[in-house]
């Protein structure tokens, strides 16, 4: 019944509007009829409006009977078939009754996943009824879409324009803008991002990496993640890459207190563990560094590196033994790890420095010399790791001077281990 009765309404609408261009149609000559014996019967204004309001009242009736038809279908979600009626609006409403016949009609076929007819509708609608939000929003996502990165970039800008606190478009806009590698306009599109949402880690991180990307000051970015720690204490990921930028920068007492945070939310972390290890051994805390390499070991038994770190460690405590059996260890681990051979030559050079250092006269004797030659000997066999080759021969070149000459040789044809009570530990 309800569908006979669109028809006939339909069928009359159709009847009242071809009366009325008949009647417009005398309007443009001359604004008078005919009578039956041919002669002109003026109309009176009255009359005329009469007529007028009958024609507007048809047009609109039209007009609101199809955006009815479509929008009762849409709420039901037949999206088809709201299709054709919205399309008669669009095609009727030169008045702009219906500014959101854009969005209804654009979100049929959304729907319907049709995105490209879905974009055309949008286009039109950002031209027709431009106030709308949606239409400008909707094609600048579906241009993105379809890779079209340049016209969604100036939709989205004229999105942000029009509704300027809707945190996603700006979001949408700053990725679109890195893509584009558009980096100074993403980084002012992020600090608006932070403005809407200061509590918001993503963004934060991705601002401070914007800041370094664009040769912003590392301070800046530390104090960018440390304000979205303040405002985020539970995560986990800003503590450790504040820590992280931190020891690069040498505040080594700051990346103890950002590693250590992270440490009591992860306590097996092993890299977290071995950084807060270095920041400890780097600020000359030794016993605190060991603590934390011992922690990897038990993680890790055969991480050659921080056994190496805690060699070192006992280095500068000056247990040269315990650290030179540390360090063999490593070695019978993996051999060709230059780095363990550099750290066990450290330690040999480490004893000529405090015997030398312990005597009134600090001259180089022979004996000073054949452990420099110890030295240097592990330098040398730490030279062919390609990964620590410069720093080995910066370190031979460094003792060269101090190993024994061919004159020492002729003089002491048969000594060829030091004698002095200080490097009794060694043989």
């Amino acid at each position: 019944m309800l569908l006979k009765g669109y028809v006939f309404k339909g069928f009359m609408i159709i009847s009242v509007l071809v009366l009325a261009l008949i009647i417009t149609t005398s309007f443009m000559t001359g604004c008078a009829t005919t009578d039956t014996g041919g002669q002109k019967v003026e109309l009176s204004p009255e009359r005329q409006k009469a007529i007028q309001d009958s024609l507007n009242k048809a047009f609109r009736y039209q007009l609101d009977l199809n955006f009815s038809i479509g929008n009762e279908h849409r709420k039901n979600k037949n999206y088809q078939d709201a299709i054709k009626p919205f399309w008669k609006v669009v095609e009727l409403d030169t008045i702009n009754r219906f500014p959101d016949i854009f969005t209804f009609l654009g979100n049929c076929y959304m729907k319907l996943d049709q995105p490209d007819s879905a974009l055309t509708v949008f286009t039109m609608g950002t031209e027709r009824a431009p106030q709308k939000i949606h239409n400008h929003r909707m094609r600048a996502y579906l241009l993105a879409a379809k890779g079209e990165r340049e016209e969604s970039i100036n939709e989205y800008f004229k999105t942000i324009e029009l509704d300027p606190d809707k945190i996603e478009d700006y979001k949408s806009l700053g990725t679109l803008l890195i893509g584009e590698d558009r980096l100074d306009e993403a980084l002012e599109t992020y600090e608006k991002i932070i403005e809407l949402a200061p509590n918001d880690a993503d963004a934060q991180n991705t601002y401070s990496s914007l800041i370094a990307q664009t040769g912003g000051d590392i301070t800046d970015i530390i104090a960018a993640k440390e304000d979205a720690l303040t405002k985020n204490p539970e995560d986990t990921r800003l503590m450790f890459e504040i820590g992280e930028l931190y020891f690069k920068q040498v505040e080594y007492d700051n990346a103890i207190v950002k590693f250590s945070m992270f440490l009591e939310k992860n306590p097996e972390d092993v890299r977290a563990l071995e950084f807060l290890g270095n920041s400890y051994q780097n600020s000359e805390q030794f016993r605190k560094a060991i603590t934390n390499y011992e922690k990897v070991l038990k993680l890790q038994p055969d991480h050659t590196k921080v056994i190496c770190e805690m060699a070192a460690c006992y280095r500068d405590l000056r247990q040269l033994s315990k650290a030179r059996s540390i360090v063999n260890s490593a070695i019978k681990k993996d051999s060709q790890y230059g780095y363990a051979h550099i750290v066990k030559g450290s330690i040999y050079e480490a004893a000529a420095d405090g015997c030398i250092n312990k005597r009134d006269k600090k001259v180089v004797n022979i004996d000073d010399k054949l452990v420099y030659k110890l030295a240097y000997d592990e330098f040398q066999v730490a030279a062919k790791d390609v990964q620590f080759q410069d720093m080995a021969r910066n370190r031979m070149n460094y003792i060269k001077q101090d190993i024994p000459t061919p004159q020492d040789k002729f003089m002491y044809p048969n000594k060829n281990k030091a004698e002095l009570p200080c490097y009794k530990w060694i043989y």
